[in-house]
Order: structure tokens, then C-alpha cells, then sequence
């Protein structure tokens, strides 16, 4: 991957999703500047290198050139979406410290949950790759739960990719956002994400399905 650009949400979901998207940035933008918390230099100051060089505009991002770990990183701190389902518990239960897990990305077998033997079994990475990953990961864990608990925002889950530079270097190469994390009001539980859509909440006044008992297909 040379350079990706970040891409505006069109199609049939694309009214549903700016909503999301609007009600996230709402609450947010005004203490903590929703842009500025996720770019390279929070990330980098904090120990975590990216693939992140510039804004190029509104909707165009430049990105250093990276292979792609074939593994999506998931953290947790709430119980939710499809760790809820796979393990018959209800949403909304705070762990004691944080879960991780690896999917093997592959469409074909629809991503698979995978252990770290296994990813070194298929040589989809190193033990000394994982080790950077999963320090990373909870690195950034850290941050944007502190950082989003400032705005009065819950972060219950999020997914993470990393690549590789051209030396070797482990990098994370992903985005930030709604689509790929899970946040909740950490006043009423409303959703700032894109549940507000998959589970057709409605709009952001509905309450987190922890006291629904909801469920959902997914991270």
C-alpha cells in the first residue's frame, strides 16, 4: 500500500452514518478537538508509530508506504457486540483489564479468530512482531480511553491493523473513528457509533443496550 486516501461514507447507509458521525464529533469537538486527538504526533508522542504523514485535504489522506499484518487487533474494556454473543453475557460489564484478540484477515474464511501460536503457525507474523502489537495496542488503549473519558465519552471497544515499513518497522496503519470503534455517552449510554445504524437506534437519544439486553453481529 503506497498511499490510501480516507474516504467519505456514500451509499445506502450514508445518511445513518453522518448522524453517527455527527453526533461523535458533536461531543467531542468542543474540549478535546476530534481531529487533532488522533494524529501522528498525540500517537507518536505517546510511543506508538503510524504510517500517518499528512492531511492532504478534506478527504485525502498521504500515508507512508506499508505491508499489511493480516491480522485485525481488537481491544476491549466493556463487554459488547459479538463478545457478548460468543460468550452469552450481557453488554455493559466493565473488565477488570483490557481484552485482546486477533481475527485472521481473510474474507474467504470471513476472518477467524486466531491465538498467537496459531499466527506464528502461519507465519502471519513473528513472536517478536506480536509482542510490538499487542504493546501498541494497549498503548493506545490507554490513551484514548483517558483522553475520550475527558469528553465524557466510554470507549468499550476498538479494532486496530498494523503493517510493516519497508525495514521491518511495526506501525499502525489503521484509522480512528466511529467505524471502527465502539463508544458510548458516558452519561446516558447512547451510542456515538456505527450501531446507531446496524441495530437502527434511531438517533442518539437511545440508551446503550446494556440495559436493553441488545446484541449485535461483529466486533
Amino acid at each position: 500500500m503506497s498511499e490510501h486516501t480516507s474516504n467519505t461514507t456514500s451509499g445506502p447507509d450514508g445518511e445513518e452514518w453522518e448522524r453517527a458521525v455527527g453526533a461523535a464529533k458533536t461531543l467531542l469537538s468542543s474540549d478535546c478537538g476530534w481531529l487533532e486527538l488522533f494524529t501522528r504526533a498525540i500517537l507518536e508522542e505517546k510511543g506508538v508509530p503510524t504510517h500517518y504523514v499528512e492531511e492532504l485535504s478534506d478527504r485525502e489522506t498521504a500515508v507512508k508506504k506499508v505491508s499489511i499484518v493480516p491480522l485485525e487487533v481488537i481491544i476491549r474494556n466493556i463487554s459488547a457486540g459479538s463478545f457478548a454473543k460468543r460468550y452469552g453475557v450481557e453488554e455493559g460489564i466493565v473488565f477488570d483489564a483490557p481484552t485482546i484478540e486477533f481475527s485472521y484477515k481473510n474474507d474467504d474464511l470471513h476472518d477467524p479468530l486466531i491465538n498467537d501460536y496459531h499466527a506464528v503457525a502461519l507465519k502471519l507474523a513473528t513472536w517478536d512482531e506480536i509482542d510490538t502489537i499487542k504493546k501498541y495496542a494497549f498503548q493506545v488503549n490507554d490513551f484514548l480511553k483517558k483522553t475520550l473519558a475527558e469528553c465524557g465519552v466510554t470507549l468499550v471497544d476498538f479494532k486496530l491493523e498494523f503493517g510493516k515499513t519497508s525495514d521491518g518497522t511495526i506501525v499502525l496503519a489503521d484509522e480512528i473513528s466511529p467505524d471502527t470503534c465502539r463508544f458510548w455517552d458516558a452519561t446516558t449510554g447512547a451510542h456515538l457509533d456505527k450501531d446507531l445504524f446496524r441495530r437502527d437506534l434511531g438517533g442518539e437519544e437511545e440508551g446503550n443496550p446494556a440495559a436493553e439486553g441488545g446484541q449485535q453481529q461483529g466486533q
